[in-house]
């Protein structure tokens, strides 16, 4: 643990830099004494400057979900109705900024037939997209699909 009033290195892991020790106190030097420039374009993307229309968020932090507008229910396989099974199907999707399924894969697989059911049905749904500073935006989730016999 350092101790107060002192400086902690870092290691720079850019190859352009590579081997250089960075102190954090900002005075522009690295630990060899060596004068070092920091390419802007190397930076994190800052809340200004980050690009909404490329980039896929997930919900919260300020992005509002998306809202279904249409969800078909998946049909049942004749095999998992046979057995009588039941269960819930979780798969990972990307609602991209017009609002539609633009991946899906699979994440909590049921079996019987009724993973690519699953797959197939969400592959058609439709959402109002989800909205980041009132622009639409692709976000990525995780849904459920229950598979139930009554």
């Amino acid at each position: 643990m350092p101790m107060a009033g002192s400086k902690r290195l870092f290691k720079s892991v850019t190859s352009e830099n590579e081997g250089m020790d960075f102190k954090s106190g900002g005075s522009g030097k690295s630990a060899s004494g060596r004068s070092h420039n920091v390419n802007p374009s190397q930076l994190p993307a800052s809340p200004e400057n980050r690009d909404i229309d490329t980039e896929i968020y997930h919900v919260g932090s300020g992005v509002k979900p998306p809202r279904a507008i249409f969800t078909p229910e998946p049909p049942y396989s004749n095999a998992a109705r046979y057995e009588k099974f039941q269960g819930v199907v979780v798969v990972s999707i990307t609602i991209d900024r017009t609002g539609n399924v633009s991946k899906v894969s699979l994440v909590t697989p049921l079996g019987l037939g009724l993973d690519q059911n699953a797959i197939a049905a969400v592959k058609k749904w439709s959402f109002e997209p989800a909205m980041l500073e009132g622009k639409p935006v692709a976000v990525e989730m995780n849904i459920e699909v229950a598979f139930n016999l009554y």
